[in-house]
């Protein structure tokens, strides 16, 4: 794994489409976003009679953790798209771009929900873990499930008060 030093201003993180909703309530300080392979690259296996192997996976199956203010529209816009995930049936799109560098599916999903934590002076960071295959294959068939607009995210936000 690297670890890659980039200032949050210039991470552009989009969730949902039509039109996309940028997160921008990341923490001034740790890490606000990190992105790793889910399954291995290749795995060394040792066989019978002295041989071994290599398998190689070419998965492109791959965790994201992004890490938001508690209490934030952030958190409240990812809290809504873990709800209507599960509620609707519908996958999230997820793009991240950086310079000429782009991450982008089709076909994401909230793996976890973050612990909440109680604190009187501040409202501390919470990290959403989405799974996804990065780069999207963009399939144009009947197979494809839906996306979550924006919209319909926001429809999951509860009232204040």
């Amino acid at each position: 794994m690297s670890t890659i030093l980039i200032s949050s201003d210039q991470v552009f993180i989009h969730v949902g489409s039509a039109p996309p909703y940028r997160i921008t309530n990341l923490p001034s300080a740790g890490t606000y976003l990190s992105i790793e392979k889910i399954d291995p690259l290749a795995t060394y296996i040792s066989g019978q009679n002295n041989t071994d192997t290599f398998v190689i996976n070419n998965s492109s199956a791959h965790r994201v953790t992004i890490t938001v203010i508690q209490a934030s529209p952030d958190d409240a816009f990812l809290a809504a798209a873990a709800r209507a995930f599960t509620q609707l049936g519908l996958v999230i799109p997820l793009a991240i771009s950086y310079r000429n560098t782009k991450y982008v599916t089709g076909s994401g999903g909230i793996e976890v929900i973050p612990t909440r934590e109680v604190a009187a002076d501040a409202n501390p960071p919470v990290a959403y873990t989405l799974t996804g295959s990065f780069p999207t294959a963009v399939v144009s068939s009947f197979g494809e499930p839906g996306q979550l607009t924006t919209a319909q995210i926001a429809n999951f936000i509860p009232p204040a008060g």
